[in-house]
């Protein structure tokens, strides 16, 4: 009887407990669930039914419940759930499920693996959220920044054009002119002003044809990314005196030119940091191809940065390397630490 009371007091104190908890959960509108690896069905919150469509008195068979993850993340989401059985850790993660009518909607999953005392079961208990909203936010935000990186190019690319057809031009016949002026002039004092204005347009001539390499190099369009890189590393280590060493491996000749743009501003944006940042006095730049992925890396052996309080404060170039890379599907990596140099990793897939 003793034995009895107890267990029915423990009983009666778990049932509240999962009370609470359930209460708890749907005031945070998270559906809990728990899944026996060596049983078919599993337990759900009534808020986890909501969440994933289902009616309040449907019984949730993990088998039913895969069927409805999307067809292109099901893979994902059962590898991720088998690893975590085998390695008994915690898991993570975001998948889409397919609604009976059709509707797509964005759940956030959370979890551990918890082996039970008989030794023969093994329990995942987990949380899970909606955020359709959230995913669609941010599908907007990365549309909107899209257009604003392909719009930033595009007039890019006009003021190149317009100061390398028109303003460059211009300044070179008004420095032959100049030259012509200082040919007929007899007073030597004049001469010699006239012959100062014509070396001050010559070099205003080429400041501005330097501006219009670096807003569009032609190079990037006529010779392709391997020769306007080059060139690159070769034009900014002439300028600043810094070692910039420069290899590339099977790079095709013709490739996206949202890639090539891409890797082009990112080389660009990381050796004018290490130029500005780094006090390097050596870099590096890695351009190679990997069966149907590019590789991009540029490292160099100056003082680095911590990535944690750089992650808090991230400037404009950070973000735009990463924003640039993910719209062409690739990724990036930034690895750095105080005084240890910064290594850029950029991987993007590519169909030749």
């Amino acid at each position: 009887l003793t034995n009895l009371a107890r267990r029915r007091r423990a009983e009666r104190s778990l049932r509240e407990s999962e009370e609470r908890m359930s209460l708890a959960a749907d005031a945070a509108h998270l559906g809990m669930w728990v899944w026996d690896a060596l049983d078919a069905d599993m337990w759900v919150s009534e808020k986890w039914k909501e969440i994933h469509g289902y009616l309040p008195r449907e019984n949730i068979r993990y088998e039913d419940w895969l069927a409805r993850v999307h067809p292109e993340d099901r893979p994902a989401v059962e590898h991720a759930l088998t690893e975590a059985l085998k390695k008994c850790t915690a898991f993570y993660l975001e998948h889409r499920i397919l609604l009976p009518n059709g509707t797509i909607r964005w759940i956030s999953k959370t979890g551990r693996v918890q082996p039970m005392s008989n030794g023969g079961s093994v329990h995942l208990l987990g949380i899970s959220i909606e955020i359709t909203d959230r995913k669609e936010t941010e599908a907007v935000a990365r549309e909107v920044s899209g257009k604003l990186i392909t719009a930033q190019e595009d007039e890019r690319k006009r003021i190149a054009r317009d100061l390398h057809d028109d303003l460059s031009q211009r300044l070179a016949l008004l420095s032959v002119e100049t030259d012509r002026l200082g040919r007929m002039e007899k007073d030597s004092a004049a001469k010699e002003l006239i012959g100062h204005i014509a070396s001050r347009v010559s070099d205003l001539s080429s400041d501005v044809h330097k501006l219009s390499y670096q807003l569009h190099p032609a190079k990037l369009d006529q010779l392709g990314l391997v020769a306007a890189t080059r060139s690159l590393c070769h034009e900014l280590s002439k300028q600043c005196g810094l070692t910039i060493e420069f290899k590339h491996e099977a790079v095709p000749r013709v490739l996206d030119q949202n890639v090539v743009l891409c890797l082009y501003r990112i080389v660009q944006e990381a050796l004018q940091n290490i130029i500005k940042h780094s006090g390097a006095t050596h870099a590096s730049v890695v351009l190679r191809k990997e069966a149907h992925v590019l590789h991009l890396a540029v490292s160099d052996n100056g003082r680095g940065f911590d990535l944690k309080t750089a992650s808090h404060h991230a400037g404009l170039g950070l973000v735009g390397m990463r924003e640039r890379v993910r719209l062409v599907q690739g990724q990036v990596i930034f690895n750095s630490a105080p005084g240890h140099g910064t290594q850029i990793e950029v991987t993007i897939p590519v169909s030749t």
